[in-house]
């Protein structure tokens, strides 16, 4: 994969991250839909749309993810940058659906299904931000949260 499309990945004992230069989905883990199992009973499962959304991600985080999942208390650091579309000021907050508790859930799903953590119930602190942004992507850091127990 290209540098552009990960740039800036970087990895330590102790933290990972990138910028994964995309158009972030606006898709979310609350995308479902009924669907038939092979035996023929039917369930709640994710769409197709949330399933191509969680796909585009895992191929750009694949790139640059660490060599072993990060375990231990994490703390995560991520901002959804939107294309402006030429209406909105770089920078400028994005305070349009979807909601960043929805975008967290699905994209650190992700980030345990693409290895980085081990659990996303390891992550103890967030810090969310969505912007208007040029270039658009995704900045996630993930920081272990050493001290205290905070090991593991």
């Amino acid at each position: 994969m290209s540098s552009a499309a990960t740039a800036g990945a970087a990895t330590s004992p102790f933290a990972w991250q990138t910028f994964m230069a995309m158009n972030p989905p606006k898709t979310t883990h609350n995308d479902l839909c009924v669907r038939r199992h092979t035996s023929g009973h039917h369930f709640i499962g994710k769409s197709d749309r949330l399933l191509r959304a969680e796909d585009a991600i895992c191929a750009r985080v694949r790139p640059s993810a660490p060599s072993s999942p990060m375990g231990g208390r994490l703390r995560a650091k991520v901002t959804w940058c939107f294309p402006t579309n030429g209406t909105h000021e770089d920078g400028e907050p994005m305070d349009e659906v979807p909601d960043l508790d929805n975008l967290a859930k699905t994209f650190l799903d992700c980030l345990k299904r693409c290895k980085v953590i081990e659990d996303d119930a390891l992550i103890v602190e967030e810090h969310l931000t969505k912007v208007w942004s040029d270039p658009c992507g995704i900045f996630v850091r993930i920081e272990r949260i050493c001290g205290a127990g905070g090991g593991r």
